[in-house]
């Protein structure tokens, strides 16, 4: 099929005008789908990005019948994706018959479960930026002339230019969102909210950003191990593991002694023999990101983030859940300073009414022995004579011996 020029140049003016207004990858897809139809006799068209976190070929694909939002996603390796090549060498390619392709026999299975039998993958490049790949396979053997491949590559060009907005766009919404949530994980740190309303405030927090399924505070203790402060999970089997554990044989063992985040896979199982972590595994979780509560001091706990799917965990995920945990090991460390201070505070008081009582008992045993205030005020004899003068003598008292000494000689 041979296109006219004036096809093609209407197609580029259909893509410019399709392209006005897209907000996400799979109506961009759709959008540059829609101005094609009539140029390349395509079944599926792809949009296939370098994931530059996990060094694998992310393809959004979008069936000729299919609507935005109804891409499918496929994540390969570099090499086992022809998309990867086209990436590495910046030059367009061509497989007229997929089934005499040998080279990535993982995609040409993919392929034929959906019916392609021809590929064309063009450079998604804008500038310098090298984003990725754009594809299309084609229900029949296909082999474009020159003119209509210079066209794909111009097309590519152009479309590279929105992708690439998009990703930035994209970027800086993420960003601030991350900001948005820090910020509102400061205020209810300096709530007066229960441990564990104040880990369900900041695990929804979270979720807004980092996809999780179970998260876990956990913190040491005088014993070497480790006690569950807070846990966040919607799933009631999973509270099972509040219990405390001993950190040998689970991340949290290689955080506490590095002070940085440790991420482990299922995979990672007899790298860490834990039976929480064997647990944690039986009851579906597959991946694990845990990172350290530092504080001045030291590190204190980990902040621990679960899910149930085998997702690469981003670097920038990891970097975002590391700063949570300075400010949450942060935060810990205030509070438990304030309880100790607390406790001290309490300690003083009670030392405090003891000595009173003491003292207060003190007085009493003398008041028994002649030491009160009543018995001092008694006033004791001259040692040198009495008030009058005659023998150290009260008055008083003389008479009544006088009285006293007649009455028994008479």
């Amino acid at each position: 099929m041979a296109a006219s020029t004036a096809e093609i140049y209407r197609a580029v003016l259909t893509l410019s005008r399709s392209l006005a207004g897209r907000n996400d990858l799979e109506s961009l897809l759709s959008g540059l789908a829609d101005s094609l139809r009539s140029i390349v006799p395509f079944e599926y068209a792809a949009l296939v990005l370098h994931d530059r976190q996990t060094g694998q070929m992310r393809g959004y694909i979008l069936s000729e019948r299919g609507a935005a939002g109804a891409a499918q996603t496929v994540l390969l390796p570099i090499d086992r994706d022809p998309a990867g090549w086209v990436w590495l060498n910046q030059r367009p390619l061509v497989i007229p018959a997929l089934d005499a392709e040998t080279r990535w026999p993982e995609f040409q299975e993919l392929g034929r479960s959906h019916g392609v039998h021809a590929l064309v993958d063009v450079p998604l490049t804008s500038g310098e930026n090298r984003l990725g790949a754009l594809g299309f396979g084609c229900p029949v053997p296909y082999d474009p002339t020159a003119d209509e491949l210079a066209f794909l590559e111009r097309v590519a060009s152009e479309f590279a230019v929105a992708v690439e907005a998009f990703l930035a766009k994209q970027e800086v919404s993420r960003e601030r969102d991350r900001l948005r949530t820090l910020f509102d994980i400061t205020k209810a740190l300096v709530s007066k909210l229960s441990p564990d309303e104040l880990f369900e405030a900041i695990a929804q927090q979270l979720a807004r950003v980092v996809q999780l399924d179970h998260a876990v505070l956990t913190l040491r203790n005088e014993a070497g191990g480790l006690d569950t402060y807070a846990l966040h999970s919607p799933l009631p089997e999973l509270s099972e593991l509040r219990k405390p554990f001993h950190a040998e044989g689970m991340p949290a063992a290689d955080v506490l002694a590095t002070g940085k985040p440790v991420v482990a896979y299922a995979a990672d199982a007899d790298r860490y023999p834990n039976p929480v972590f064997q647990r944690g595994l039986q009851l579906g979780l597959r991946s694990v990101c845990s990172v350290p509560l530092t504080t001045p001091n030291g590190t204190i706990g980990t902040l621990g983030v679960s899910r149930r799917t085998e997702e690469r965990w981003k670097p920038e995920d990891v970097d975002f859940l590391s700063q949570v945990g300075s400010q949450i090991g942060i935060a810990v460390q205030n509070a438990l300073t304030f309880r100790q201070l607390n406790e001290i505070k309490e300690r003083l008081a009670s030392e405090k009414l003891y000595l009173e009582d003491e003292i207060r008992f003190d007085q009493n045993i003398g008041n028994m022995v002649g030491e009160g205030p009543a018995f001092q005020s008694v006033p004791e004899e001259p040692p040198g004579g009495g008030a009058d003068g005659r023998n150290g003598s009260h008055p008083g008292r003389n008479r009544n011996r006088e009285r006293t000494s007649r009455e028994s000689h008479s």
